[in-house]
């Protein structure tokens, strides 16, 4: 609504493709400024650094919004920490069920 140019780069991560919620609603949100990456673990394998490295530009100046199970979130902030990137550009929620 408020047109903003700030570049986002949504990860998201399932076990399978057939598990993927929103897909098309986050593939139609898709434009120069927003840019869904799924990563299939069962496929890909998890989200490491290597993976935030080649999808993410700037890794420690960006800010980063973990949501999922309390292990996802933990297990993502922990390798945030590890890559240097700072404690206020993590933002993490605890969603259980996914």
């Amino acid at each position: 609504d408020r047109k903003l140019t700030i570049p986002i780069t949504l990860i998201v991560s399932f076990g399978e493709e057939k598990e993927i919620v929103f897909r098309d609603e986050l593939l139609s949100l898709k434009n120069k400024f927003l840019k869904p990456i799924f990563i299939l673990t069962s496929k890909d394998g998890r989200i490491d650094e290597e993976k935030l490295k080649e999808y993410v530009k700037d890794v420690k100046n960006s800010i980063y919004y973990t949501s999922g199970p309390l292990v996802f979130t933990q297990a993502m902030e922990k390798l945030l920490k590890s890559m240097k990137v700072p404690k206020k550009n993590i933002i993490a929620e605890d969603f259980p069920g996914y």
